[in-house]
């Protein structure tokens, strides 16, 4: 398929953030192929977040993580994502949880039943799974089965 999304993920044990990418390799099936750290959130991001946290609170849903991408340019696509081998480059997580407040998403141990939001700090008991996920879509030119749509 090529097509790849990335994905902003913040560590649950800091304010530190990187970008998992997603490689769809069948229709609806999307799988981890690298992360990469980013840089620390400014004050400003972080004032910005804690100040949103407080006006929405609401449940906690488990998945693999996806974020919103550029605000301007998201795009949704629909499946199952499959992190594989990859985890959070700064505490070593391999669970992910997206915040049903600011829909932001976290590492998480796996086996861990609560979870406390780290942009927004809204908390709840974690449940459900998620089908769908907006971010960064681009096409793979590298992948040899790349065609025009």
């Amino acid at each position: 398929m090529g097509r790849i999304i990335d994905v902003m993920i913040y560590c649950k044990h800091s304010t530190d953030r990187y970008k998992a990418f997603f490689e769809e390799k069948q229709p609806g099936e999307w799988y981890g192929v690298r992360t990469e750290k980013m840089e620390p959130l400014s004050f400003f991001e972080r004032m910005r977040m804690k100040a949103g946290a407080q006006l929405h609170p609401g449940e906690v849903r488990r998945s693999v993580g996806v974020s919103k991408g550029r605000p301007s340019d998201p795009a949704t696509v629909q499946g199952v994502f499959y992190i594989g081998a990859h985890k959070c480059p700064f505490c070593g997580n391999t669970g992910f949880v997206r915040c049903g407040a600011c829909q932001a998403w976290t590492c998480h141990p796996e086996n861990e039943k609560n979870f406390t939001c780290t942009p927004c700090g809204n908390s709840g008991v974690v449940s459900g799974t998620i089908d769908s996920a907006s971010g960064n879509l681009t096409q793979n030119y590298d992948n040899p089965n790349y065609r025009l749509r």
